[in-house]
């Protein structure tokens, strides 16, 4: 006879029980220099995890205003 070993009872309060939470944000920048400093101010308050932009400030073809910190990945350009 099989004895069913799980304590799980499915009400959540499992210690153990690991969560994940990824903080993200979506923005479309059109350009602006004034919202790139807004969005990366607002990462730092909330943690946030990833972000998702259209159209951020760019000099001479390059992502500018975003920390170095800060992993950049594009596609496309002008």
């Amino acid at each position: 006879m099989a004895v069913n070993q799980n304590t799980d009872t499915g009400t959540g309060n499992r210690k153990d029980k690991l969560e994940t939470q990824i903080k993200c944000f979506q923005i479309n920048l059109r350009h602006s220099r004034v919202a790139t400093d807004n969005i990366v101010k607002l990462t730092a308050e909330y943690g946030t995890d990833i972000l998702l932009l259209q159209e951020p400030y760019i000099i001479q073809n390059n992502i500018v205003a975003i920390p170095k910190k800060h992993k950049t990945l594009a596609h496309g350009g002008r």
